[in-house]
């Protein structure tokens, strides 16, 4: 496969069949959870412009972390009346208050 097929393959492919693209996409905000459970903290949340891929595929997105076991929120910031921002907040619960509510 050259360059341009490659590029083609990762544009073209649909949004449910786990394309490159949307793999990618899922690695970078795992690094983004990774990083903020370091930090200790317990939700995560990341700006995207309106046009931006996860936001367009945000069902998508929103099914896979759902399935994980994170509460996951898209929220648009209406500015006139088209957004200009999407917010997507991803929250878990630390293992510590799992444990103290049992």
């Amino acid at each position: 496969m050259n360059r341009d097929e490659a590029y083609e393959q990762s544009r073209s492919a649909p949004p449910g069949s786990r394309s490159l693209r949307c793999i990618w996409y899922c690695g970078w905000i795992n690094d983004e959870i990774r990083r903020a459970a370091k930090r200790g903290e317990t939700s995560l949340e990341m700006r995207f412009p309106p046009k931006h891929y996860v936001v367009v595929h945000r069902e998508l997105f929103r099914e896979l972390y759902l399935r994980q076991g994170f509460d996951v929120g898209f929220a648009p910031n209406f500015q006139y009346i088209q957004p200009t921002e999407w917010s997507m907040k991803l929250s878990w619960e630390k293992e510590d208050s799992k444990r103290e509510a049992e």
